[in-house]
Order: structure tokens, then C-alpha cells, then sequence
């Protein structure tokens, strides 16, 4: 992966979510990377990555969480944005507490994410 860029990651185990956010990206002319699973996002970004990462909460193996606290004391130059098809009580509490810049409940609205994403990925951010 080209850590000079920035980058949207998306770490959704879900197949058409993934298709959907690329299609997404791809009109709004984004660099983005997928990855099914957060062993898959780790083994394949480096910690010089720059850019956004959207998180599911619930992945096979490690979950959105974990990932989450890696990325906060791992990953200096990404944001995380963490979504979830799930009706969580803490989990919106739990993704800000941990420094999540926004936590969206699927199905979201593709404009807002994209503003979320234009905001972290500005220059000024990274």
C-alpha cells in the first residue's frame, strides 16, 4: 500500500457494504482500500498511513473496538469513523470515548459520510 497517500480504509466484513462504499469513493474520485477483517487491515497497512479509517464495530475475529484502540495508539495519522448495522446502547458512548471522529448506524446517509471524509482528509488534518 502507498503510505504517501491518503487513504479511506473501509474494514466491513460485509461484501456489499464494501461494494456500496467503493462505488461511493470511486464517483467521489477517493483513494480507498478495502479489507474484510481487522487482521487483514493490520497486516496490509503501515503505521505511516495516512488518511480515514471506517471500522464495523462487529468483525470476524478482532472487533471494530479493538481495532479502534490499536489504530489510536498505533496509527498517529489516521482518523476513524466507526459504523455498525447493530442497535448498541455503549456503542456510540464507547467509539467517541475512544476517539472515533463520528459513529454512524447503517444504512447512512453517503453525503454525510463524505463530508466526514472530506473534513479528516483535508490537508491541514494530515
Amino acid at each position: 500500500m502507498d503510505e504517501s497517500q491518503t487513504m479511506v480504509m473501509v474494514v466491513d466484513d460485509d461484501a456489499a457494504v464494501r461494494s456500496s462504499l467503493a462505488r461511493l469513493f470511486t464517483s467521489a474520485h477517493l483513494s480507498f482500500a478495502m479489507f474484510d477483517t481487522a487482521e487483514a487491515f493490520l497486516a496490509e497497512v503501515g503505521a505511516s498511513t495516512r488518511g480515514c479509517a471506517i471500522v464495523d464495530v462487529q468483525l470476524p475475529g478482532m472487533t471494530g473496538f479493538c481495532l479502534q484502540n490499536i489504530i489510536s495508539r498505533d496509527f498517529p495519522s489516521l482518523e476513524v469513523i466507526i459504523i455498525t448495522g447493530f442497535d448498541e446502547e455503549t456503542a456510540e458512548q464507547r467509539a467517541l470515548g475512544g476517539g472515533a471522529i463520528a459513529f454512524l448506524r447503517k444504512p447512512f446517509d453517503p453525503a454525510a459520510l463524505l463530508g466526514l471524509l472530506r473534513k479528516s482528509l483535508a490537508p491541514s488534518r494530515t
